[in-house]
C-alpha cells in the first residue's frame, strides 16, 4: 500500500488466471509492461524517486494482460485504457491501445545476470483530452516542475519505444534505459521527446542482488546480518522535451544515494540530487539541488 497524500483511489485491482503452463492472464488495474524501472516496486528501486524518463512509462492501466516466461526470457502484452481510478496521472490523456515488453537474459546464474529488454506501445488519443509531459524533478514531495511541454493540442497517436539493459554481479547491479515518445498530431508536424538514465548500485555489506525470471526484473535486497545491509547507489538521468514548436526544456540530474535495509520489513534511504535545466530563451536556466530521506515499511 501507499499512504502518501498523492496516492488516491484504486491501485492494483485485478483477477488472474494461471491455469496455462508458464502463462498468466490478468484482467483489471495493474502496471503496464513498459520499462524495467516501472516493473520494480518502490521498495526495490535504488532511489527515493524514479528517474526523469519514467514520465514516458504508462504506470497503472486498466485492461487485459498476458504474460509468458520461458527458459531465458519473458513476453508480456496488454490491451489497455485509462486506469479504473486515476491516483497519479502522468499526462492526463484519454487513450486506448496496446503495449508489450520482451526480455532476454543470456546469462542467468545465481551470482551473475545479463539482462536485455525492449518495450513498445501504440495508443489512439482522445483529441479533447489534455496531453503534456511535465515530470517531477525526481523529488516527489514537491509540485514544482522544472521542464514542461504545456498542453499539446490535436494529438492523434502516441507511440512509445524503450530499450533496457542490466548487469548483475553479486552485490553490483548496473542498469540503463532509453525511452522515447513519438507524438502524431492532426494538423501539425510530429513530435519526439526522449529520456535516458544510467545507474549503478553496490551492496557494501556483500548481499547479492536477485533476479525474478518470471518477470524479467530484480528483487529487493535482504539483509543477512543483524546490522542490516548497506547499499551505495548513483544515477545520471536526462529528459529532452524540446521538439519543433514545443519548447519544454532539457533537464539532467545526477543523484547519489545510500540505502540501509534493516530487519526484514524496514528500509531507510537518503538521496542527494543535483539538477541542471536548460531552456530556450527568454526563460532562465536553473541548477537547483535537493536532499531527500525516506523511511519505508514493506510487507
Amino acid at each position: 500500500g501507499d499512504l502518501s497524500e498523492r496516492s488516491r483511489g484504486w491501485t492494483g485491482v485485478w483477477l488472474r488466471y494461471g491455469g496455462l503452463k508458464n502463462t498468466t492472464i490478468t484482467l483489471g488495474n495493474k502496471m503496464a509492461p513498459l520499462s524495467l524501472e516501472d516493473q520494480m516496486a518502490s521498495n526495490i528501486s535504488k532511489f527515493v524517486e524514479r528517474s526523469l524518463p519514467n514520465i514516458f512509462t504508462l504506470g497503472l492501466e486498466s485492461g487485459i494482460f498476458v504474460s509468458h516466461f520461458f527458459g531465458k526470457g519473458t513476453l508480456s502484452a496488454a490491451i489497455v485504457s485509462d486506469p479504473i481510478d486515476v491516483y497519479e496521472e502522468k499526462t492526463n490523456r484519454a487513450k486506448i491501445g496496446g503495449v508489450g515488453r520482451a526480455t532476454w537474459a543470456p546469462i542467468r546464474k545465481r551470482k551473475r545476470v545479463l539482462h536485455f529488454g525492449v518495450s513498445a506501445a501504440y495508443f489512439w488519443v482522445d483529441p479533447g483530452s489534455k496531453y503534456k509531459y511535465n515530470p517531477r524533478p525526481e523529488v516527489g514531495i514537491t509540485s514544482t516542475r522544472l521542464v514542461d511541454t504545456g498542453n499539446i493540442e490535436d494529438v492523434n497517436i502516441s507511440k512509445m519505444v524503450g530499450v533496457e539493459a542490466a548487469w548483475m554481479a553479486g552485490p553490483l547491479l548496473v542498469q540503463a534505459e532509453y525511452l522515447t515518445d513519438l507524438t502524431t498530431r492532426y494538423e501539425k508536424s510530429d513530435l519526439r521527446f526522449w529520456g535516458a538514465y544510467v545507474q549503478a548500485a553496490y551492496v557494501l555489506t556483500g548481499e547479492r542482488q536477485g533476479y525474478i525470471r518470471k518477470r524479467g526484473s530484480f528483487k529487493r535486497i535482504k539483509a543477512k546480518r543483524g546490522g542490516g545491509a548497506l547499499e551505495l547507489a548513483g544515477r545520471w538521468s536526462i529528459i529532452d522535451l524540446d521538439s519543433r514548436d514545443v519548447e519544454g526544456g532539457i533537464q539532467k540530474n545526477i543523484t547519489v544515494g545510500l540505502n540501509w535495509y534493516f530487519k526484514k520489513h524496514f528500509r531507510l534511504s537518503a538521496n542527494y540530487i543535483r539538477m541542471l535545466v536548460s531552456r530556450v530563451e527568454p526563460r532562465p536556466d536553473e541548477s537547483p539541488s535537493a536532499f531527500l530521506c525516506r523511511f519505508q515499511v514493506v510487507y
